[in-house]
């Protein structure tokens, strides 16, 4: 839509940028999974605009389908969606469009419905819909969130430049390189809303008040049009007729390169070749599995895999240490070990209780440069 069939070769220098950087720390995030959701909705939405038409009622109902599923992977990256519903509101408005209005706003509720029920018949079922929403939704959004000043909102705001450059470079650049693409274009209109879409995305990721190093990687997104803009310089400064005549040779060799890069400037392989034995959830789920019906709990750190490995589904609410409401997490796991309620315990610091003995300990690498302890703790018979 804005260059020749050539651009098809930023698709892998992209992945290349998305996974090396380290925005991408391990990966699995909720940022990753949401990339080609939002990928397929921003080109719905781009090529109703660059073609100046209206977005169909199939379309409608698929990008509801797809913000319904971003907004329950992770509400807070559903900005993009708003930016263009917001432009899209005002250009209603100002055009006296209400039955389109109307029209496409039920089309796409209808959409975010449809990515719903999965929700409701599963929670229904686990009698736990009031869980599900007061953990996901209440919490999530009362005791997550920091910005309650304007002196907040703009720390915030600097805080998640700040995150982007030092995480996630060379993606900021380029994002910065789209917005340019879009204040010189001609295209006012596709301007307007791309800008938009852009900006909300950012602002809802970092106006919770906090910016860990991966919540940028679902602005990479936008990275397309920074490209399309290098694209055209080099077009526009060199011949390169050679690019559409070799572009099947270019496109596999592009590809190539970029895998082969990926694998050196990718922080998330040092695990590779390593035995899974070597492993403590391995290490430490052999000897748990030697009692019968054994319990566990994941004490005062994030969810380390133990439950997984050792095939243990937690008896405690809190299974783990979260970023929500530490102090009550901390006070009940403890609890829980006081009371003698798990038979095994496993954490990264060593834990003075009296009913509970040290049985095995076992070190790893948390990232690439920083190594952590587990310890394994069993309740004394």
């Amino acid at each position: 839509m804005y260059a020749d069939k050539g651009i098809i070769l930023a698709i892998p220098v992209i992945a290349l940028i998305t996974c090396t950087s380290n925005a991408f720390f391990y990966g699995d995030s909720a940022e990753e999974l949401c990339l080609s959701l939002t990928a397929v909705s921003l080109w719905i939405f781009v090529k109703n605009i660059k073609n100046k038409s209206s977005i169909s009622d199939k379309e409608s109902v698929i990008i509801g389908l797809l913000s319904g599923c971003v907004f329950w992977i992770k509400f807070s990256l559903v900005g993009m969606y708003v930016g263009w519903y917001l432009i899209f509101l005002s250009e209603c408005i100002k055009g006296r469009k209400v039955k389109v209005l109307l029209h496409t706003t039920l089309y796409i509720a209808l959409g975010v419905v449809i990515s719903t029920i999965p929700y409701i018949i599963y929670f229904g079922l686990n009698n736990s819909i009031s869980d599900w929403l007061n953990v996901y939704l209440i919490k999530n959004i009362f005791s997550y969130s920091d910005a309650d000043t304007t002196y907040n909102l703009i720390d915030n705001i600097v805080g998640g430049i700040y995150s982007m450059i030092k995480h996630n470079a060379y993606a900021y650049y380029l994002c910065l390189g789209s917005i340019a693409f879009m204040l010189i274009n001609k295209e006012t209109r596709e301007r307007y809303y791309i800008i938009a879409m852009f900006l909300a995305e950012f602002f809802f990721v970092y106006i919770g008040g906090v910016s860990l190093f991966y919540y940028s990687l679902i602005l990479n997104l936008f990275m397309i049009f920074g490209m399309i803009f290098i694209f055209r310089i080099l077009i526009r400064v060199r011949e390169l007729t050679f690019i559409t005549e070799y572009l099947q040779i270019l496109s596999y060799m592009f590809t190539a390169i970029c895998i082969i890069a990926s694998f050196f400037l990718t922080q998330n392989r040092y695990f590779i070749g390593v035995d899974k034995d070597e492993l403590p959830q391995y290490q430490f789920a052999s000897i748990i599995n030697e009692e019968k019906n054994p319990t566990l709990l994941n004490y005062g750190f994030l969810d380390g895999g133990f439950y997984t490995v050792a095939n243990i589904f937690p008896n405690c609410r809190y299974f783990a240490r979260l970023n929500l409401n530490p102090l009550e997490i901390y006070r009940i796991q403890t609890d829980y070990l006081r009371k003698g309620l798990c038979d095994f315990a496993v954490s990264r610091e060593r834990i003075d209780l009296n009913n509970y003995e040290l049985i095995a300990e076992s070190s790893t690498y948390y990232d690439v440069e920083d190594q952590v302890t587990y310890y394994l703790y069993k309740l004394k018979k």
